[in-house]
């Protein structure tokens, strides 16, 4: 699971490292290139996706998106199939090393660049863990990137995976809350979103009921706010302060009060004994609360929203 997570945190640094269409490139040979993404080394490989980078996706030519896109589908099932144990224990021994998880991610980085919606199921099937850049990335793509994630979240029993689609999900119903998406989500659009994450509610993984919670809290008029806020209220009495702030942070974007437990949130307002240690410049010790703090910030965000509805 580690090594799952580090690929996609390499990836959003790979994404995001990617200099822009401006840069100055050299020319390159589209033959070697494809000989290069061809090759039976994942290092030659990996130098062609080097190669790649810098240049700007309008200066490449179908053949060259066609491969790399192929390329992050055989790379993706092959980690996959290595995760899953459907291969013997010795086969694919890069993939447990560093190297092979900055090449993958590099190739995410540029495939993702190319700002292609055929690309989009092969993104899709490369993201495995929430609360990454990648994800959010993805979520840019609007209402096509729909279709891949509900198909990816519906065949999977994975719980990061699961996370993982509902964090998407998530990004997308916030840009179209915020009106980011073009064409916005439609009525059917949110019934599916409602339809594929609904039953996830009930899952028996922890943290995959609380980003499950976190998407449809998103969905207008979604009719489950009671099993949402009962959700939202166990993560805030988690022992792991981590986690009560994750609940916080996620709290902070939404605008639905009916899913927010205010007497659990003014509670860690109030008594929450998480702490950190700090110095100023000359060296005087201070003491921080960040769930006290955060907790404040949620009850008088959804606080003064009662009070506007009732006036």
């Amino acid at each position: 699971m580690l090594i799952r997570i580090c690929l996609l945190v390499f990836a959003s640094l790979a994404y995001l490292g990617t200099p822009p269409a401006t840069a100055e490139v050299k020319t390159e040979n589209e033959h070697d290139l494809l000989k290069g993404l061809e090759s039976s080394d994942w290092e030659v490989r990996y130098q062609t996706i080097e190669r790649l980078k810098p240049i700007p996706r309008e200066r490449l030519d179908a053949p060259i998106k066609d491969k790399l896109i192929q390329l992050l589908e055989f790379e993706t099932r092959r980690v996959w199939d290595r995760f899953d144990k459907k291969v013997p224990a010795g086969a694919y021994p890069e993939i447990g090393g560093e190297g092979f998880a900055e090449y993958y991610a590099a190739l995410i980085g540029v495939v993702l660049n190319l700002h292609e919606k055929r690309a989009l199921p092969a993104l899709v099937a490369a993201a495995s863990e929430p609360l990454t850049e990648f994800n959010a990335q993805l979520a840019s793509c609007g209402t096509s990137v729909l279709k891949p994630a509900l198909a990816r979240l519906k065949g999977s029993t994975d719980s990061g995976i699961q996370s993982a689609m509902a964090d998407i999900l998530a990004h997308v119903l916030l840009k179209n809350r915020n009106h980011e998406l073009h064409p916005e989500l439609s009525i059917e659009d949110l019934q599916s979103i409602r339809g594929a994450l609904g039953p996830l509610l009930l899952t028996s993984n922890r943290r995959t009921r609380f980003y499950v919670a976190f998407a449809l809290a998103l969905v207008p008029d979604y009719a489950e706010a009671d099993k949402i806020k009962k959700i939202f209220t166990d993560h805030l009495g988690d022992n792991q302060p981590g986690a009560r702030l994750a609940a916080l942070q996620k709290m902070c974007e939404l605008r639905d009060g009916r899913v927010v437990p205010l007497a659990k949130v003014k509670e860690l307002a109030e008594k929450d004994e998480f702490r950190i240690e700090k110095k100023t410049p000359d060296g005087k010790t201070y003491v921080e609360y960040p769930v006290r703090s955060l907790a404040s910030q949620v009850l008088v965000k959804f606080s003064k929203k009662r009070k506007a509805q009732k006036d």
